[in-house]
Order: structure tokens, then sequence, then C-alpha cells
């Protein structure tokens, strides 16, 4: 919405001056006008993330299957997919998340066993490791509202018990699964960071 420039004075050159918006103001000079400036927003639109299952504990190569996941919010009492062992897989969630609002976030994870996380590039959860059930967190990451990053999550079961969750939380969003609205299934872009960060990981097919 374009509102009139403001009147104008004379500096002690002569030169004519308007009144500036001040910082953060949700208004901008644009010509001789003035621009409403509206803050990004959540889209909300998202429908999960790209998933790819493997055979052993490392996913590297082809995967067995690949598929679209809602959200990460698992606990297999055997295969986890149509040709994938019930035991000694692996899997790869990749795509982007979606920040409602400009905080801080934490990501958590809840998983036996292995585990690794990635937020924008940054590896901000490592435990690769044979485990019990266990949370871990990463430290507080700035995101913008409606701002959209890249995010990979891996994980690894050798035996017995099979979970793994990814959780988020912020000053205004309580601890909770990352739902599907704000997870989004990946461009060619997240691909090359993909490409660049696990190096030996093979593209979709």
């Amino acid at each position: 919405m374009a509102v009139p420039h403001p009147p104008q004075t004379r500096n002690g050159d002569g030169q004519r001056q308007g009144l500036l918006p001040s910082a953060g103001s949700p208004i901008a000079y644009v010509g001789s006008t003035l621009e409403m400036q509206t803050a990004p927003q959540a889209t909300n639109t998202g429908v999960g993330l790209r998933a790819k299952f493997y055979n052993g504990t490392s996913p590297d190569g082809y995967p067995v299957t690949a598929r679209l996941d809602s959200q990460v919010n698992f606990v297999w009492a055997g295969s986890p997919a149509t040709g994938v062992n019930a035991d000694y897989f692996s899997a790869h969630w990749s795509g982007l998340v979606e920040a409602q609002y400009t905080e801080a976030y934490t990501f958590y994870t809840y998983s036996d066993s292995g585990v690794q996380l990635w937020i924008n590039g940054q590896r901000v959860i490592m435990n690769w490791t044979d485990h019990a059930l266990t949370w871990n967190s990463s430290q507080s990451i700035n995101l913008m509202a409606g701002e959209q990053v890249a995010i990979v999550l891996e994980y690894y079961e050798k035996g017995g018990g099979s979970t793994i969750r990814l959780e988020r939380s912020s000053p205004s969003t309580p601890q909770a699964i990352v739902p599907s609205s704000q997870l989004y299934s990946g461009t060619a872009g997240l691909r090359k960071l993909e490409a660049v960060l696990l190096p030996g990981r093979e593209p979709d097919r």
C-alpha cells in the first residue's frame, strides 16, 4: 500500500530532505512514495521430508526404497519399509524446515540407535553411536518467521528397539514433533548442499 511522501524541508545546503523511516519501520521509500512492508509469514503448506532407506548401518549409495514421510515419528517393530532389513538398516531424511516465528529454535532427536542432524548446513546433533533410547538437542538456532532452511536427518539401527523422533521448540512453540505443515520435500539447491555435506550419498533416481 502506497502513502504520500512526507513533507520535505531544506537542509543547510539548500537540499530537500524528507522524514526517513526509522530502522525496523514497516515502511520504506519507493520512488516518491512510502511502501508498507509486510514481515515474512510462515506458509505452513509443507507435506513432509524425502526419506531414503538402506540395508546396513551407513546410509551410502543407492537406497533400497524412497518415499515421502509427513513427519519423523517412528517406532518400528520390524522392517521400516518393503525390502529393508528389520535390523541393521539406516535412513536419511532431507528437505526444508520452516520457522513460524522470528525466534531462537532448539531441535531434538529421540532415538535408538545412532542419529545426526544438520540444520542450514551445520551439524547440530551428533550421536552416531550404538545407544538405547536417548534424547539429544541442538544449540539455539535463530530463524526468521517464514524462513525455510535445509534439514538433513540420518539414523541407523542395529538391533533391539527401533525408534526415531524429530522435535523442535522455541519461546512461542512448546516442544513437539515437527509437523508436516512445516516440512518441505526439498529443491535442487538442497540436493547440491547435500552433495557437499554428505559426499558418497547418491541422489534420488
